[in-house]
């Protein structure tokens, strides 16, 4: 089964790059709770300022983010913010 490989970016470089991930939760601008899993179809969206949770096999985080712009092509999941 594949596995998403996220990343969190900023002008000032990399937040957080983690791969082999299950499952990523966000809420969209419109207030959406959208949960990404593996094989979900491209997306480009408005991300609310809040928590972003992301779920690998071992462990689940939450990392807060002041909004952004998010894509997801091809199993790969970006946030693109200002931090």
């Amino acid at each position: 089964m594949s596995k998403l490989q996220f990343e969190i970016l900023s002008p000032a470089g990399v937040i957080a790059d983690l791969s082999e991930m299950e499952s990523v939760h966000v809420r969209l601008e419109n207030g959406q709770l959208i949960g990404i899993y593996p094989g979900h179809t491209n997306l480009i969206g408005t991300v609310a300022a809040g928590s972003v949770r992301v779920v690998s096999a071992d462990e689940e985080k939450t990392l807060e983010i002041p909004g952004g712009i998010l894509r997801v092509e091809k199993d790969h999941v970006r946030i693109l913010t200002i931090v």
